[in-house]
């Protein structure tokens, strides 16, 4: 798992964590390299403290997809208790290819989930599809998603107001070629 954003409720022992199976070409180079090279349309992450970074290009095939086979982005939930994955699913998808029927491809997300004491896990990472979901912590299952006015590359937060629980994600967008956006959008839990 490539992602540093990660959800865990001790009391069973689940961690969860988005990742992303992309093929890429990572350089390590001092920090005045990185901005004396970058060029247009590359993905640079700065490891913030350190005297290093990573030009990163993610490898595409012609018609502008990862050229390895699906899925490309996945959720993990790992057992701590007994150190087994419990489940691993496809999340995201590219709107263009799910539109041609191929669907659960997966894709690059960041950000990570929250984790309900009642075991909702909300998520909404994904970096093409713009969706917010929620998913059965237990079993990874798919119990609801909305579309958001950009992508959710955010880990989402819980609060409670009034005794009414809710979820809110900021929706900014943005990411590899996305569409950028500027939105906090909250949903009220059911009772």
């Amino acid at each position: 798992m490539s992602q540093e954003l990660v959800a865990s409720d001790r009391a069973p022992g689940l961690f969860v964590a988005p990742g992303v199976v992309l093929p890429d070409d990572v350089r390590i180079a001092p920090h005045v390299t990185i901005y004396a090279n970058v060029e247009i349309g590359r993905n640079v992450s700065i490891e913030q403290g350190s005297i290093l970074g990573r030009p990163q290009q993610i490898f595409l095939d012609h018609e502008g997809f990862p050229w390895i086979s699906p899925p490309w982005g996945t959720l993990n939930a790992i057992d701590l208790n007994k150190g087994e994955i419990r489940w691993s699913i496809p999340f995201g998808e590219y709107p263009e290819l799910a539109a041609k029927g191929m669907k659960n491809t997966g894709t690059d997300n960041y950000g990570g989930p929250v984790v309900t004491a009642n075991g909702l896990l909300f998520i909404g990472a994904s970096t093409y599809d713009r969706k917010f979901r929620a998913y059965d912590k237990r079993t990874g299952a798919l119990l609801w998603e909305t579309d958001l006015p950009a992508s959710g590359n955010a880990t989402p937060s819980l609060y409670v107001v009034d005794g009414k629980q809710y979820v809110v994600i900021a929706c900014g967008g943005g990411k590899n070629g996305a569409p950028s956006g500027g939105t906090f959008v909250a949903f009220a839990l059911p009772d």
